[in-house]
């Protein structure tokens, strides 16, 4: 049978039929598989097909994991069926795709087998072609993003990476008013009346010393009452600030603008920032803060943006990123000069992200600073009807694929471009896009000549039009920062053991610098105290109190239990000693509790990350971050009840169930989450947040994996059992009006 068509979701198949929840009619799952052919099938046949995409060597790897006695009786029975499916109707019709997928195989593999027939490996004109291709190599290596991000893996697993009480410890930082440094303001307004009140008042309400701010005023033509304002501050404020300086241009663009304002005093910082956004009160001087410790190779720090956050992807322990949005920017001027400023060959769409590319070609890094949020309006409607807003997005990311890209990107933007030409955009967006690549064309050559990073190394990260990883959840608008300064207390606990001390260490920065203010971070190293130095110096600068308890060797289930008994939050969450949160992790989930008072736990996504961890030297190669469906599942308490689809570090929960419903059953070594969350779910409602805000490891390797899913196997039946049975005999004692039994 030919499985092309549904190769991609070969592996999807081969999880769901060979765990043990595979004895549960897939319906739903399967379905999915059947999607390029129109025929009808049953459940049974359904199955068949489903185990048939399962390649050969998969099939016989699933015979040797498993004994012939455990297996689910679907599995075997959709085996017999398969071998009569030859004689379907739906076989028979399907005949000319599988002839048809076979004479595209042979073609593909034939300039290959050619080579190979007539050359010969070890011919001289073999060895000089590879020679002389070598320098080309790169250009089509697969993995580009995946190199990078190891790059940013491998400096954070460097002991000064982080300061050591975090990142969050070093903005909240106290300084006399004479140690701020003098920075100056960029912004750059074009019929900005409508928000240019909020932006001027925030930068007047600042916890910084506005003596240390220039602001320079650019504006590009505005044809409303945007001058006036402008000219209305700096007659009213201006004496607050060191200077304000208004400057009227023909509207010259974004980048000139920016880099005109760059040019006008010396100051060692440059504040970018939109005329839509407002700082909250700490924001500059947080940004201002971070910067002044870090390195002297960090070219910019981005502040985040509220309510919708620019949703990529960031290094959780040393908060660096791969590009920055320029909404709000702080940028080490020096290097801003250095490099020339923004490209002004591109609109003010793409500026920011083309800049950040130089600076990280230049070898410059870049830094996100989540403490330091700001508030940026959007207009979506207008966005979504604006034909130069559309036009810019596409002619950007094309202009960035010829100067940055590998020629795979290359050759994308070959194909995307008359892809967003069919493409139904705003009214007169396919005009404006066959002017913007007759453009294009005319500066192709230049951009070629000057990509030497897809050369020789990757810069660029290319998804369509998007640059990187992108987390789930931009639709999601954050939470207004609660008005009170008592928040609810949060009891972040993390189970460890010996010779884990070295990603105790990561695991413990994330939660050190997570933004929400109200929190307790409690170890349990179950046997020994190999950890107790890495807790301490953590813990000396740390922002709220840190615990550390120890218990005789016992497993997890004891130890998770030891720290929810000395738990003191009114909210509890687990993070395992491998396992990463972002920065608003906490944040998020806790402004979903406040803002729903029915709510007893909200769970958000999460990336799984596969890897291989060394633990010998101290190495971790990360190989895909995914976003797997099974986690997209809104709380059900029927499927819960089938499969666990909150992983553990992605829920927090309240106290009160751990007090009422006890904790984690102390003989489960595994899938003793899955119990809990059974047991507590049975009284309470959860609640998903659709955002992706932790991260947490699996193994890449294939027996690593393979021996870690058949522990998980193997104990499902029983979990399972037991969770039901107890969950039965509760509400068997609630029906009849006993007392029900708690559970230990």
């Amino acid at each position: 049978m030919d499985i092309s068509a549904v190769q991609g979701r070969a592996t999807v198949a081969m999880a769901c039929l060979a765990s043990r929840s595979s004895e549960r009619d897939h319906t739903p799952q399967i379905t999915a598989l059947n999607d390029y052919h129109g025929d009808s099938l049953s459940t049974p046949t359904a199955a068949a097909e489903a185990f048939v995409v399962i390649q050969h060597d998969e099939r016989a790897d699933f015979r040797r994991m498993r004994s012939a006695e455990w297996p689910s009786p679907l599995i075997w029975q959709t085996e017999q069926e398969r071998r009569q499916m030859p004689s379907s109707r739906w076989w028979r019709r399907t005949r000319p795709l599988r002839i048809g997928a076979r004479l595209l195989r042979a073609v593909s593999r034939a300039p290959r087998l050619l080579v190979r027939r007539f050359l010969g490996p070890r011919t001289r004109l073999t060895a000089f072609l590879q020679t002389a291709f070598r320098p080309l190599r790169p250009l089509w290596v697969p993995g580009a993003e995946r190199t990078l991000l190891q790059e940013m893996l491998s400096r954070r697993l460097l002991p000064d990476a982080v300061p050591t009480g975090g990142w969050r410890t070093v903005c909240n930082a106290v300084m006399p008013a004479e140690g701020w440094p003098a920075v100056t303001v960029s912004v750059v307004t074009e019929d900005s009346e409508r928000w240019l009140p909020g932006l001027l008042q925030s930068l007047r309400r600042q916890h910084y010393p506005l003596a240390r701010l220039t602001l320079v005023l650019m504006d590009n033509g505005s044809s409303d009452g945007t001058v006036a304002l402008l000219r209305d501050f700096q007659a009213r404020h201006g004496m607050l600030f060191g200077a304000v300086r208004l400057l009227q241009l023909p509207n010259p663009g974004f980048g000139v603008a920016h880099n005109q304002a760059a040019m006008q005093t010396a100051d060692p910082f440059l504040l970018v920032i939109d005329s839509k956004v407002e700082l909250t009160p700490q924001a500059l001087a947080r940004v201002v803060a971070m910067a002044l410790v870090d390195a002297g190779d960090v070219a910019s720090w981005e502040l985040r943006q509220a309510p919708y956050e620019q949703l990529k992807h960031y290094d959780p322990v040393t908060w660096e990123t791969l590009w920055s949005s320029h909404a709000c920017i702080l940028l080490r001027r020096s290097t801003f000069v250095a490099l020339r400023g923004y490209d002004e060959r591109l609109s003010s769409c793409g500026q920011d992200v083309e800049f950040s590319f130089r600076c990280r070609e230049a070898g410059y890094r870049l830094r996100y600073c989540p403490p330091a949020q700001v508030w940026c309006h959007t207009d979506v409607a207008a966005n979504a009807l604006n034909p130069a807003q559309h036009v810019g997005r596409i002619g950007a990311g094309l202009f960035l694929r010829l100067r940055y890209g590998a020629a795979r990107d290359i050759l994308a933007a070959v194909l995307l471009a008359p892809v967003a030409l069919l493409r139904r955009g705003a009214t007169g967006a396919r005009r404006r896009l066959l002017g913007a690549y007759a453009r294009l064309l005319r500066q192709a050559p230049a951009l070629l000549s000057q990509n030497a990073a897809g050369r020789h190394r990757p810069v660029g990260v290319f998804r369509r039009f998007d640059y990187g990883m992108v987390r789930a959840g931009g639709t999601e608008p954050a939470a207004a920062p609660p008005a009170s300064d008592h928040l609810p207390l949060v009891s972040v606990i993390t189970r460890t053991y010996a010779g884990r001390d070295w990603l105790l260490r990561q695991a413990g920065l994330s939660v050190l610098q997570q933004t929400w203010p109200s929190l307790e971070w409690i170890v349990v190293e179950d046997g020994g105290d190999s950890c107790a130095a890495t807790v301490a110096e953590l813990a000396e600068h740390a922002p709220f109190p840190v615990r550390r308890l120890s218990q005789p060797k016992r497993g997890r289930s004891p130890a998770g239990n030891l720290g929810l008994a000395a738990a003191t939050g009114r909210w509890c969450l687990f993070l395992d000693d491998d396992d990463l949160l972002y920065a608003d992790h906490v944040e998020t989930l806790a402004g979903a509790l406040l803002a729903n008072p029915g709510v007893a736990a909200a769970y958000s996504l999460a990336w799984e990350v596969r890897c291989d961890i060394d633990a010998a030297t101290h190495r971790i190669h990360e190989d895909a971050y995914l976003l797997d469906p099974w986690y997209l599942q809104p709380f059900d308490r029927a499927e819960l009840a089938w499969r666990n689809y909150i992983p553990i570090q992605a829920i927090l929960f309240e106290r009160y169930l751990f007090e009422a419903y006890g904790g984690f059953w102390e003989h489960l070594e595994q899938l003793e989450d899955w119990n809990l969350w059974r047991r507590y779910a049975a009284h309470a409602d959860f609640l998903l947040i659709p955002k992706t805000t932790s991260l947490f490891r699996k193994p890449a390797n294939p027996e690593r994996a393979g021996a870690r899913q058949a522990a998980l196997d193997d104990a499902y039946e029983q979990v399972k059992a037991e969770t039901d049975a107890a969950l039965a005999v509760r509400a068997s004692a609630s029906v009849h009006g006993s007392p029900p039994p708690r559970w230990s």
